[in-house]
């Protein structure tokens, strides 16, 4: 069972790092991370350190994109059999993380 988490951010680097700390404390980690960073300041050695105790890979595009292309631009370079796509506006909560993984297990069996 294979799954890309991905999405994309600008300046709500706080959020997305609660998204990523969620994610990181599940049973089932991803393949990869797939975020597309308009911001302005690039955060890839944050995320590489956050992540360096897992065989994730991070496929990190530092771009500045209007939000939907920022997004397609992740769904394109994501590989997972699965897509789960967190938004740090609407946070990315352990339940929603659980429901989502519990989702394709259950597809899975």
């Amino acid at each position: 069972m294979i799954y890309s988490f991905f999405g994309t951010c600008a300046d709500d680097k706080k959020h997305l790092f609660g998204c990523l700390k969620t994610m990181l404390n599940q049973t089932l980690l991803p393949k990869e991370i797939v975020l597309v960073d308009s911001g302005k300041n690039n955060i890839e050695k944050r995320i590489l350190k956050l992540i360096s105790h897992t065989k994730i890979k991070l496929v990190y595009i530092f771009e500045d994109l209007p939000r939907v292309k920022a997004l397609n631009k992740a769904i394109k370079k994501a590989t997972g059999n699965y897509l789960i796509r967190f938004d740090t506006r609407t946070r990315f909560s352990n339940n929603y993380a659980e429901n989502s993984l519990t989702i394709i297990k259950n597809h899975n069996k």
